[in-house]
């Protein structure tokens, strides 16, 4: 870790001492939201026009669902007013329209036998652009997550249907049927400095699988994978399970459908570094209906589980669900969706605060050690920035 931390400083050029950005670093949570991620854009372009990247010994991407396109595109490009301006320029392109996000149509869609799932080739060029035309793999500390289909799935031939028997453990997200536990629910793909960080926590204790990221083309799978949620797009198939840690046996059919088993990746990278500064790009709360047909088809709670990662910030964004259904209305373009989010977060900026305000204390509340984490979380927007 000394290694990572040295060279992130001789690269970053002049800035702080060496001893202030030692002890500095900052989680970026990129929090999924489908066909709305323009917003994080708005709200990166907010946060950097106050934040100075170079005040941090490191910087931490971490992604989930759309959101991994995002964190995959600055740990690879880096954090700068200039790579904002890029992404921003690109998000004009991105297309709102690539899939329909009304829950009504999915229901009859699902009520009638129908496949809402599509195919995820037509987000093929926003992946191509946010890595480089698939040629980057970041050395930058990068985690994206996807739920472990083979392990959740739960759906039986009636439509919102679920297997009988099923329990999911929220303090260690084991899933289990009938009482023998099937694995963990969920996979992060990590790359070597993450995963280094991540060794940190102890195995037993971590939330997710790790599956380690090497090549670009490894990359591309993270981000489908992630990205790839139950009624919008079809599961992706781990092409080499051999290279998946696990503590439980992991099947050669292994399948990945999506980042909504975590909107907020940051319990266990918070755990492994305490000190750091967290802050998340902001995500709604999901209706009772979407929240009670994921509980039943894959046993897990999503609001529930969401309030316990809001535990974890320092300061995130607020998205309230009046906000998130505007970012969907169909006259409201990406570049409407950057300029939303970038008021939203300098609004944060100008208040200091953004502590999330609904939340609940996950199962294991206090770093890798075990050491109470009063005073290092709910810091606030002003302790982020140094103001």
């Amino acid at each position: 870790m000394k290694a990572i931390v040295i060279a992130l400083f001789l690269a970053a050029g002049a800035g702080a001492s060496v001893e202030a950005r030692a002890e500095k670093a900052l989680i970026v949570s990129f929090d999924g939201k489908g066909t709305a991620m323009s917003w994080d854009v708005g709200v990166m372009k907010g946060l950097l026009s106050r934040l100075k990247p170079d005040d941090f010994a490191a910087i931490y991407s971490a992604g989930s669902s759309s959101g991994s396109i995002l964190a995959s595109y600055f740990a690879c490009h880096g954090y700068s007013a200039a790579s904002v301006a890029a992404l921003e320029g690109a998000a004009a392109r991105f297309p709102k329209d690539v899939l329909d996000e009304q829950t009504n149509l999915k229901s009859i869609q699902l009520t009638l036998g129908v496949p809402p799932e599509t195919s995820l080739d037509p987000l093929l060029p926003i992946l191509k652009f946010a890595t480089d035309d698939w040629t980057c793999m970041p050395a930058a500390p990068l985690i994206l997550v996807t739920t472990n289909l083979d392990v959740a799935d739960g759906r039986v031939a009636m439509p919102f249907a679920g297997t009988a028997g099923r329990t999911f453990d929220q303090g260690t997200y084991v899933l289990a049927e009938n009482g023998r536990a099937l694995g963990k629910i969920c996979t992060y793909f990590v790359n070597t400095a993450m995963a280094a960080i991540l060794a940190d926590v102890k195995p037993e204790e971590r939330l997710c699988d790790l599956r380690l990221l090497r090549t670009p083309d490894d990359l591309k799978l993270a981000i489908l994978a992630s990205i790839a949620e139950p009624t919008y797009y079809v599961p992706v198939t781990e092409p080499q399970p051999e290279l998946v840690t696990s503590t439980f046996p992991v099947p050669a059919g292994r399948r990945y459908g999506g980042g909504f088993i975590m909107n907020s990746v940051v319990q266990d990278l918070k755990r492994a570094r305490p000190q750091a500064y967290t802050v998340g790009t902001g995500r709604s709360t999901y209706t009772r209906i979407q929240n009670r047909i994921i509980k039943t088809w894959f046993t897990f709670p999503m609001n529930e589980a969401l309030l316990d990662q809001r535990w974890w910030f320092d300061a995130q964004v607020p998205l309230s669900l009046a906000t998130w259904d505007k970012l969907y209305d169909k006259k409201v373009t990406a570049a409407d969706q950057v300029g939303m989010g970038e008021a939203a977060a300098l609004a944060c900026l100008a208040s200091g605060g953004c502590v999330p305000e609904l939340f609940t204390t996950p199962a294991q509340a206090r770093d890798a050690q075990g050491h109470s984490l009063d005073g290092l979380r709910f810091r606030g927007m002003k302790a982020v920035i140094g103001g």
